[in-house]
């Protein structure tokens, strides 16, 4: 087993690019940790010919514009990209970092990995969970996220937010992911479930944000079984959006040590 963390650091024009880079130095890790950009950082193990946004951009009347195919496209192309480095280089699985997370001590990397990989199942993937439409399946899977939010939001106080747009009698699938920042995978898996031969912008035009496209298929392979899959890790925290916790409350859980990586950050704010 090869682990190791990976992330990209925007350029320095990029609000937070600096106290990200600064943030995950400053600390101590375990295991390998990668970071990739095509701006000149120093100590950047990979070093991108290109930015991640050329592949969507277009030359309108002699000038450059950027034509995204979705909202969600420059996350989901930096997913792919660093997903299929990690299996060129022989990583086993990987603790995916987006820039507007920060972590708060020392060997932070090996105790999110250490709660991954003692959950005493085997995880394809593991995070901050987040699911929609539990209830729209069967018993079972209804029964199954019940006992997750019972064992987590309400026994450990960490958020499992649950969404649904279908109505009480329509049968669909339930889709259970770890929010995508801070989240760990499978590398085999990840290749299993999207086939990492393919280009990275063409695995990125992908309608939806990748972890929940890691959550669809997830559920078209596994059914309610999967839960027993994936794992909700409380050593980090994940969400998107204020609505569950606000910024101070993110801040509030590193700073205290409830949590050691936490997400989301936008702004220059570092612990």
């Amino acid at each position: 087993m090869k682990i190791c963390s990976i992330s990209y650091v925007p350029p320095r024009s990029f609000i937070g690019a600096q106290s990200f880079y600064e943030n995950v130095r400053q600390f101590k890790h375990t295991h390998d940790l990668l970071l990739f950009s095509e701006s000149d950082w120093p100590e950047i193990n990979i070093k991108l010919r290109i930015s991640p946004e050329v592949p969507f951009t277009v030359i309108e009347q002699t000038k450059p514009v950027l034509r995204l195919p979705q909202k969600f496209a420059i996350n989901n192309i930096l997913w792919f990209t660093s997903l299929k480095m990690a299996r060129d280089a022989g990583y086993s699985h990987v603790l995916y970092l987006e820039s507007d997370c920060r972590v708060g001590r020392d060997d932070w990397d090996a105790v999110i990995f250490d709660e991954y990989f003692g959950m005493g199942r085997a995880l394809i993937c593991g995070g901050s969970l987040g699911v929609y439409n539990p209830a729209n399946w069967n018993r079972k899977a209804t029964d199954r996220w019940c006992e997750l939010v019972a064992k987590h939001f309400i026994r450990k106080n960490m958020p499992i937010p649950s969404y649904g747009w279908k109505g009480a009698n329509e049968k669909h699938p339930v889709c259970v992911f770890p929010n995508g920042a801070i989240s760990i995978i499978s590398v085999a898996w990840a290749h299993e479930l999207f086939d990492l031969t393919q280009p990275a912008t063409k695995l990125a035009v992908n309608p939806e944000p990748f972890d929940m496209a890691l959550g669809r298929r997830l559920w078209e392979k596994f059914e309610e079984d999967t839960y027993e899959v994936v794992g909700h890790l409380t050593s980090s925290y994940s969400t998107y959006g204020d609505i569950i916790t606000s910024l101070d409350e993110r801040k509030e859980m590193l700073t205290s040590g409830k949590i050691v990586a936490g997400h989301h950050y936008k702004d220059s704010w570092k612990p």
